[in-house]
């Protein structure tokens, strides 16, 4: 319902109605229209932590799942950048824990960071935090940098990933 009707326009009652349950059952769960948001990017984290335990034992060198990691998730994002953009906003300003949510994603890229160092792809004198700190950098270039007026055009953003990550990684080498 938010991605066919926007956030503003979606009615909690709305929501309820659609998935059969009380307004006040769909509040034990979700506090707030705003929670259930939050609650979509829990589920995309939920995927996207599958996606880095089922590349674990991969022949995939750490900067390809690195790629693929980010990639899997700018991808997701863009698809719905008014919603993306609201999510990010809203998991940093009301999450009990802020950051929480995106201390997910940190934390499979200092795995992949720290594997990547020792497979040479990554300098030695790099900070781990540096180098998350700049591929976390590309996700949000393309999320807060990308028009809501441009078509999503998942070919096009896959290279520009691409061709941002090259650089990145041009840089960490």
């Amino acid at each position: 319902m938010f991605r066919e009707n926007g956030y503003e326009e979606t009615m909690v009652n709305d929501i309820a109605d659609s998935a059969h349950v009380a307004r006040q059952t769909l509040y034990n769960y979700f506090p707030s229209k705003g929670s259930l948001l939050v609650g979509i990017a829990e589920e995309e984290m939920v995927s996207l932590e599958k996606m880095f335990t089922e590349t674990v034992d991969t022949d995939a060198s750490a900067t390809e799942r690195i790629r693929l990691l980010l990639e899997s998730y700018i991808l997701d994002a863009v698809s719905y950048l008014v919603l993306t953009r609201r999510i990010v906003f809203l998991i940093n300003s009301f999450e009990e824990e802020p950051g929480k949510t995106q201390a997910r994603i940190r934390s499979m890229l200092i795995c992949l960071v720290v594997q990547a160092k020792s497979e040479g792809s990554i300098r030695a004198d790099i900070e781990i935090d540096t180098a998350v700190d700049s591929l976390l950098g590309v996700y949000y270039s393309v999320l807060y940098e990308t028009p809501l007026t441009e078509p999503n055009d998942e070919e096009a953003c896959r290279k520009r990933v691409g061709r941002m990550l090259d650089i990145v990684f041009d840089g960490l080498r």
